[in-house]
């Protein structure tokens, strides 16, 4: 009986591990589809408006360590999702 409740338990966890990298992995590209539609569009914003300067600088950030992170992200996260499939 222990020995089924501990399989229950794991099965549940291998479950639940391969959804979220699957969510992570449709979220990273859905965020990178909306940075390429966006297309650095922020660039041509006036920037002596204090508040788009601010807004494009911390979009402009973003941007750039995402676009260096998402790689990474995706690849462990699909890589976890096929290790963690049935």
């Amino acid at each position: 009986m222990l020995n089924d409740q501990f399989a229950r338990a794991q099965e549940s966890k291998r479950r639940v591990l391969h959804a979220l990298c699957i969510a992570i992995a449709a979220a990273t590209t859905l965020v990178l589809i909306a940075l390429a539609s966006i297309g650095g569009s922020y660039l041509e914003w006036d920037f002596s408006n204090q508040e788009y300067a601010v807004v494009g600088t911390m979009l402009h950030g973003f941007e750039w360590i995402f676009a260096r992170m998402a790689p990474i992200i995706l690849a462990g996260s699909i890589a976890g999702a096929v290790a963690s499939r049935k």
